[in-house]
């Protein structure tokens, strides 16, 4: 997405050779009008994977993901970040190592949000070590359903997530394609 691209150059900020700060306009101070954009570029993409739900986890995912549920009218079903599982039962838990935190911690949803059968399509913001989207991806499947896709806002391709994901046969679509930030951002 030319859009997307062209506004991380003018607004974000690489942090030394692997990371990369959008939050003026991506996932902070979130610019709606081009959220809207994103979402229906993941909409386009959701008519040719055909979810019955789309999935995110908080909370930066939020606002693409609930664009794009928007946009694809379709229900969003948000996936907590809990530092342990929930004691009360009914919740499927992941493990999952947050790469720009670097600590460790649980996705977490209510059991009944995820039905056997059903397929979704999983968004966020960024993929860099695909830790997110595979907690998600492995609820998703422990409950018996689908993942159609993975839809990326910002995709860091010189980091491991994009080869995990290809590697389990998921579909991806990234709008942005980063191939390397120092000294500038450059795209694939």
């Amino acid at each position: 997405m030319r859009e997307l691209e062209e506004r991380i150059l003018r607004d974000g900020r690489a942090i030394g050779e692997r990371m990369l700060r959008v939050d003026s306009f991506l996932n902070m101070r979130v610019d709606a009008e081009l959220m809207l954009r994103i979402g229906g570029e993941f909409a386009d993409f959701a008519r040719e994977v055909r979810p019955d739900f789309v999935a995110t986890a908080e909370a930066s995912g939020i606002a693409p993901a609930f664009a794009t549920a928007l946009a694809a009218r379709l229900p969003l079903v948000v996936f907590k970040k809990l530092p342990k599982p929930p004691e009360a039962g009914g919740y499927a838990c992941a493990r999952v190592r947050s790469y720009t935190k670097g600590t460790e911690y649980c996705l977490a949803v209510r059991d009944e949000y995820v039905r056997e059968g059903e397929r979704a399509l999983f968004v966020d913001d960024f993929l860099a070590e695909g830790e997110a989207a595979l907690g998600a991806a492995s609820i998703i499947e422990g409950r018996g359903a689908i993942v159609a896709g993975v839809a990326i806002a910002i995709e860091k391709s010189f980091q491991s997530g994009r080869g995990k994901l290809d590697a389990r046969g998921y579909a991806v679509r990234s709008l942005a394609r980063v191939a390397r930030l120092s000294p500038t951002v450059e795209f694939l």
